[in-house]
């Protein structure tokens, strides 16, 4: 395993020696021919499964995260492929990934070129997120800064950068070559006591009138109670908590949906030691069930995150408990939404998409501003950042990385004072110097701005706060008049860390602090939108690159895998907050579980095995039991390595509170590298203890 220690050294003597040794890879992508219009609207929908093996740290959470060594809710990326009536595309790509780095996007678009079933689609054409969720992988960001601290381990890992844009290209490829004539029907709606805001200390700092505008218009919305991590009851309406859904339906059933929702997909937590897609997976799962057609076709639900920079979901305590019932309720509003709305037969798309170089940009001046606004030429990161958020703490040297520490503003980092920055003497050079080493982080920003008939879908390169991200919606709808709709894509075509108001950013809070490029970077951002906006609404084509040749440096390789496991299955296999409701510590009843060898998923065609609960029909035949997927929340599977390459396997089902008691069944398992296995039938009682792991 990398330890960070040693990681710390290898990156420095890379970047010392002009990143020598480094991995490096280019991204050749060129101008889409026009498709001929086929006068009416086509979609497609695909998902693919992007589950990589066990054994990679998991980004999102830091140095505080952990590797995993299974997964409760497998990785998804949900691709819809659109293609308007005058044979325009839209191609929409959400990802269960803590981040969408460009280098990925980029290198997705690219392998979608090479197929014919990607014939017309050009990276204007794109827009691929990520849905945030602490619990992917590490180990694949296409910017050295990120690999080296998003994980509680370092380096990049091509084997997985290879994985993940294999199986998002095919699930774009999938759609496009499924497109078919369908309607599109969408519906806002809200969601209240979802999420929150977790620095209101920030939020408040905004002009008084916008923020009292804000929190009116969330009047309705229930306070938050005062419970612990809470601080304040206007937490649960400083948020925008719009819930939107656009369906596209064909022969009265749900081809796919876009979801847009703005949360941090944290209810689980860092001490989770598996894959999982958090809220957002547990939503996805059971609103397509829910959703499915009485022909028993499934949609595809792509959730799009938005300006979630300072919102967490309404979690009291981040465990297994929390993240099912935050995901239902949001399941159980997207499927309440999907059953209405309006309903656009032939919607017009539209796009524009540039790369903004984002150190030393500037936001022209207006008539009563001083002069130009810009943004710093290097990166910083401030005192706050690695003391983590309000409500996810690292409690990495308290005393000094914390909340609130500015100084005097000069410059173009206003009042930040560095991580690293003593003030005194000879040390401050150096010192500020090495907390710069780490952060040779993306400036390129891709962004886009794209028409859907009335709707109108603008990025965010990173996690944007709240009130910047309604400044951003402000800005677009005002460009494109003819919107009825802004909405907002978080996380998407690439990540650069936090975008905070310049009023927030002069608090120098977790998310201020989190904002590399200084107070100007939220404004440079929302005014490229509003061009790109105004360019759409005029209708005019933007001029597009004959060909690109993009080149990403991501810092060290190294090869993860199940070996970076070093633990045997102990106790719950520390997966108490998942199994088990507070306190922790008190053991409670097993869940029904199988134990088995089989092999350990690989590149390139991870598998994992599957798992089904089986019930014994009137003649004794095993059949699935109904509603009852290994792809949904009710199963975990976790794995240890052993001698001879194989892995020890542990499945457990945690059953839904309406399975009917006294339900004979067995647990079943599909192996990889064997056949397949069934451990004993038992009848399922509420409150009886079964064998914790049933061994065939």
């Amino acid at each position: 395993m990398v330890t960070r220690a040693a990681a710390v050294l290898a990156l420095a003597g890379a970047l010392a020696a002009g990143a020598a040794g480094c991995d490096e890879y280019r991204v050749e992508l060129a101008a889409a021919e026009r498709l001929p219009a086929r006068g009416r609207l086509l979609v497609g929908a695909a998902r693919e499964d992007i589950t990589p093996p066990p054994g990679f740290p998991m980004g999102g959470y830091g140095f505080i995260g952990k590797t995993a060594r299974g997964v409760w809710t497998p990785l998804q990326a949900s691709a819809l492929v659109v293609e308007d009536a005058t044979g325009t595309p839209l191609v929409l790509v959400a990802c269960d990934l803590w981040s969408m780095p460009a280098g990925l996007a980029d290198e997705v678009v690219a392998r979608v070129q090479a197929d014919p079933r990607g014939r017309g689609i050009g990276r204007e054409h794109v827009l691929i997120a990520a849905t945030h969720t602490h619990q992917s992988p590490g180990a694949y960001s296409s910017a050295v800064a990120y690999n080296f601290v998003a994980s509680p381990e370092t380096h990049y890992d091509p084997a997985l950068f290879d994985f993940l844009a294999a199986r998002i290209s095919r699930a774009v490829l999938r759609a496009a070559g499924s497109r078919a004539a369908a309607t599109m029907v969408w519906r806002d709606g809200h969601l209240a006591r979802f999420a929150r805001n977790r620095m209101l200390a920030a939020f408040v700092r905004n002009p008084a009138r916008e923020t009292d505008d804000f929190l009116a218009a969330g009047a309705a919305t229930p306070p938050c109670d005062l419970r612990a991590p809470v601080p304040d009851r206007d937490a649960c309406r400083a948020v925008d908590a719009t819930v939107t859904v656009v369906r596209f339906e064909r022969n009265d059933a749900i081809v796919g949906a876009a979801v847009f929702a703005a949360l941090h997909p944290t209810a689980v937590g860092p001490d989770l030691a598996v894959y999982s897609a958090d809220v957002f997976g547990v939503a996805a799962a059971e609103a397509a069930r829910a959703l499915r057609s009485p022909r028993g076709e499934t949609p595809v639900l792509a959730f799009f995150n938005g300006a979630e920079g300072d919102v967490s979901p309404d979690w009291r305590i981040q465990d297994g408990q929390n993240a099912r019932a935050v995901g239902r309720r949001l399941a159980a509003r997207v499927v309440e939404l999907a059953r209405g709305g309006t309903t656009e037969t032939a919607p017009a798309i539209g796009h524009a998409f540039t790369r903004l170089p984002l150190p030393g940009a500037c936001v022209p001046a207006e008539a009563d501003a001083d002069g130009e606004r810009c943004t710093a030429r290097r990166p910083m990161i401030g005192r706050a950042t690695l003391a983590g958020a309000t409500d996810g703490r690292t409690h990495f040297l308290p005393w000094y990385f914390r909340d609130g520490v500015t100084r005097r503003p000069y410059g173009s980092q206003g009042g930040k004072v560095p991580a690293i920055d003593p003030g005194v003497g000879w040390l401050r050079l150096p010192l500020s110097a090495l907390a710069l080493l780490p952060l040779r982080g993306p400036t390129m920003l891709p962004l886009g701005v794209y028409r859907l008939g009335p709707l109108a879908i603008a990025t965010l390169p990173g996690e944007f706060t709240t009130m910047m991200g309604r400044r951003i919606a402000a800005a677009v709808a005002a460009a494109m008049p003819s919107a009825e709709r802004v909405l907002l894509a978080g996380l998407a075509n690439e990540y650069l860390s936090y975008f905070t108001t310049p009023e927030e950013y002069g608090g120098q809070f977790y998310e201020g602090a989190s904002t590399i490029y200084g107070p100007q970077s939220g404004p440079v951002v929302q005014h490229a939108l509003a061009g790109l906006a105004a360019a759409v609404e005029s209708g005019a084509r933007a001029a597009v690159p004959t060909r690109e040749s993009l080149r990403y440096r991501p810092g060290p390789t190294y090869a993860f895998g199940l070996a970076d496991v070093a633990t045997a299955h102990t106790g719950d296999d520390g997966l108490a907050r998942l199994l088990r409701p507070p306190p922790y510590d008190v053991p409670g009843p097993p869940y029904p579980a199988i134990c088995f060898t089989d092999a350990v998923p690989a590149f390139p065609d991870v598998f994992y095995p599957r798992v089904r609960v089986e019930t014994a029909t009137t003649d004794n035949v095993w059949e699935p039991l109904a509603d009852t997927d290994d792809a949904g929340p009710d199963f975990v599977r976790v794995a240890s390595p052993r001698a001879d390459g194989s892995a020890d396997w542990r499945a457990l089902w945690m059953p839904p509170a309406d399975t009917p008691p006294g339900t004979r069944v067995r647990l079943a398992v599909e192996r990889v590298d064997a056949p397949p296995v069934a451990g004993a039938p038992f009848t399922l009682e509420r409150g009886s203890v079964v064998s914790y792991c049933a061994t065939p």
